[in-house]
């Protein structure tokens, strides 16, 4: 048999503590994940906006109706502390080359641009979140 002096020590409070930090860290997540959210609408909308529109004059093409480029950009959440806003190539095979030029064809990087005209704004949302 094994003989043990052993002593049970109780921190007062350690449970109000932990309660508390748990519920502090999910007022970051939830602040975190809503800074995300309104700093990607922001950047989508800045990306929409400054997308080319094509037209009868800039395809060549009589009649043509412009504007699936720029319908088709979208914000995806592929893991959840991230936000993609790009253009499914899939569905807009073109859009890399509108967005990055050809050699017949000057670069229009609509978001790259939306991105920087936006850039600001996850610091502005991530400095709102409140403990």
């Amino acid at each position: 048999s094994q003989h043990k002096l052993a002593r049970d020590t109780d921190i007062k409070g350690a449970g109000d503590m932990a309660a508390n930090t748990a519920a502090m860290m999910a007022k970051i997540r939830d602040g975190v994940t809503h800074a995300l959210d309104e700093t990607s609408l922001e950047t989508l909308d800045a990306a929409v906006e400054r997308c080319p529109i094509g037209s009868p004059e800039s395809t060549g093409i009589p009649g043509y109706i412009g504007g699936t480029l720029q319908s088709n950009i979208a914000v995806t959440t592929p893991e959840t502390y991230t936000r993609d806003i790009g253009v499914d190539l899939d569905k807009v095979p073109y859009a890399w080359y509108v967005h990055d030029g050809t050699v017949k064809m000057a670069a229009r990087p609509y978001l790259t641009q939306g991105f920087e005209a936006t850039k600001d704004a996850l610091v502005s949302h991530s400095q709102d979140i409140k403990l």
